[in-house]
């Protein structure tokens, strides 16, 4: 079994499976994850590692499909045919289950988008497409800001006040904003794409 432990807002969960390629998934991928799971970190383990104290998120690469969910250990073992799974729904798993772990320490997820200047954070939410990413870009482009977030971020309390942890690394901007923040980007994007602009993104 491949083992690695996924590390946010200081909590830990280790992701254990049989499928190469699920661990070359979760080791490498550079949008998803890091776009779902705000400041998420991957370390392969050694097999012989101890983490039986830890959160567990199995997935197992078999025929047959049964999947368990233990809350009160938070624990997840998912098994189905590889060609069948939906990667999302591990990612989602894991986020469910990083909430659980940062609760204990009063950390909550928030959707929302955050910009931060000066060491104080400006926190924006709205509905998706209500045009929170476009409105953090505009206060980082136009005046000083530091883009921290644009879905998903980790808030908690420091000596009564609030205070963001971590936010996501990686983000997407729907197309139609690129001709005003990133106009050169255009040529370098598909075209039947550019034709919906607000029905697609890309990351950045």
């Amino acid at each position: 079994m491949n083992k690695i432990k996924m590390t946010c807002g200081g909590s830990d969960i280790i992701f254990t499976t049989n499928s190469q390629k699920m661990t070359e998934y979760f080791m490498t991928d550079q949008e998803q994850i890091p776009e779902t799971i705000p400041g998420i970190k991957m370390t392969q383990l050694n097999s012989s590692d101890d983490t039986s104290e830890l959160p567990r998120l199995q997935y197992i690469d078999a025929k047959d499909r049964n999947a368990s969910i233990d809350p009160i250990k938070n624990q997840a073992e998912i098994s189905v045919p590889e060609r069948e799974l939906y990667i999302p729904d591990l990612v989602y798993l894991a986020l469910s289950m990083f909430a659980k772990e940062l609760n204990k320490n009063d950390k909550y997820f928030i959707h929302a988008a955050v910009i931060e200047k000066d060491g104080l954070g400006t926190v924006m939410s709205g509905e998706p497409g209500s045009g929170k990413t476009t409105l953090a870009l505009q206060f980082c482009m136009k005046n000083g800001y530091n883009f921290v977030a644009n879905d998903r971020a980790i808030m908690g309390l420091k000596n009564g006040i609030p205070k963001i942890y971590n936010g996501t690394m990686q983000t997407h901007i729907r197309l139609g904003v690129i001709h005003q923040y990133f106009p050169k980007l255009i040529p370098k994007i598909d075209p039947v794409k550019i034709q919906q602009p607000w029905n697609n993104k890309i990351y950045i």
